[in-house]
């Protein structure tokens, strides 16, 4: 059967661009936890919620978040669908211990989501991905295409596209120094919420996004420092790949 991978559903993408500045949630917290669910892959323990019948949709958060990303979500799509939705390595509630720099790079996530899926027996899956999740979404689909029905990303950071793109060289240097290098130095500092306002101000074009982000949301991501603080100070946290690069 021909692979789609365009995004099943329209509206799931508008649903998930709309999730982060959504405040309510059809579940607590300890609702959610008593849910959840545990995977041993590739060394590691990775947790995750599975809830409902049917094609099965697999969600994957991007960088400060977890699986909670998509709790405006998961209820909506289990009446219809099995809704999975993961925590990537390092990300709450998991527990991995940092080895060195290659542990955060999306290379070490897509083999992380390959052998998920294959763990899971799932069939070929709807796959969902936001920022560092859709690049890591995108690396798997391309990797194994058989595991995947259709994909949807949300601003996965290709950075080699950039070299394709007038003015790429800017856009890429612009994110060096007006982004990694004051939130780099902010962790140094020990002020972690001035480094994520600092990352989220760059890539929003808000300077006021974080503060005014609802509390629970702040709070999930202030969870989820361990991956941003990693991305932010290595040499090549966004590996290219020549399948990646349009040809002119």
């Amino acid at each position: 059967m021909k692979k789609s991978f365009f995004p099943f559903s329209f509206f799931l993408l508008v649903l998930y661009l709309s999730s982060c500045n959504n405040s309510s949630s059809t579940q607590t917290e300890a609702e959610t936890a008593t849910d959840l669910k545990s995977v041993f892959i590739n060394g590691d323990s990775i947790h995750y919620i599975d809830i409902g019948k049917g094609d099965p949709v697999v969600f994957v958060h991007g960088g400060l978040g977890d699986y909670r990303t998509w709790e405006a979500e998961m209820d909506t799509f289990a009446k219809n669908h099995r809704v999975i939705a993961y925590s990537r390595r390092f990300a709450f509630p998991n527990k991995q211990m940092v080895n060195d720099s290659s542990d955060y790079t999306v290379i070490a996530h897509s083999k992380d989501l390959s052998e998920f899926l294959k763990a899971l027996n799932l069939e070929p899956v709807h796959l969902v991905g936001h920022s560092y999740g859709a690049f890591t979404a995108l690396k798997t689909t391309m990797d194994h295409p058989e595991l995947i029905r259709s994909l949807t990303l949300g601003e996965p950071p290709v950075m080699s596209l950039l070299q394709n793109v007038s003015g790429g060289d800017t856009m890429a240097n612009n994110f060096i120094t007006k982004s990694a290098i004051p939130a780099g130095e902010a962790f140094k500092n020990n002020n972690q919420e001035k480094a994520v306002s600092v990352f989220l101000a760059f890539v929003t074009g808000d300077s006021l996004y974080f503060s005014n982000l609802p509390q629970r949301v702040r709070e999930i991501m202030m969870d989820n420092l361990t991956e941003l603080k990693g991305v932010l100070t290595i040499q090549n946290a966004f590996p290219p790949s020549p399948a990646m690069i349009s040809r002119k």
